[in-house]
């Protein structure tokens, strides 16, 4: 479990590098900028394309989750929501990126939306305490 803890750090520390205007090449895990000259290395020389984007992202969220889900040491589970709030930045930074593509922005906004979810679930497991809903706060 060590390994993946690694790994996973790494990739969300990867996510939270990338700027606006950049592109992700998940085949050798490198950013790019999004200008012709890039387009063509990516299109021709190392083929790629949104898809590969979006599968890399969903995939490493979904084993980020699983990671949470299954561990069992408070530290690292700290260290990787800490992780995962960083990679926001870079996530919506691809957003930004793909503004002029519907298919990807809706993408990138579920996986940023599930991505909330989880840490806000996680930061009220550490609380120890639940948000009052609408039924605990009416008086009866």
């Amino acid at each position: 479990m060590n390994d993946n803890f690694r790994d996973l750090v790494s990739k969300l520390k990867y996510l939270s590098f990338i700027q606006k205007n950049e592109k992700i090449s998940t085949k050798d895990n490198s950013v790019y900028k999004n200008n012709w000259y890039d387009f063509i290395y990516r299109q021709w020389l190392q083929p790629e394309n949104r898809f590969d984007t979006i599968n890399f992202l969903e995939t490493n969220i979904d084993d980020t989750f699983e990671y949470l889900r299954n561990c069992d040491s408070d530290e690292k589970s700290a260290t990787i929501v800490k992780c995962l709030v960083e990679s926001k930045g870079g996530i919506e930074n691809l957003r930004y990126t793909y503004k002029d593509d519907a298919f990807m922005k809706g993408k990138i906004d579920s996986i940023l939306i599930e991505i909330n979810s989880k840490i806000l679930s996680y930061e009220t497991k550490e609380r120890g305490s639940t948000y009052p809903t609408r039924a605990s706060t009416s008086k009866a």
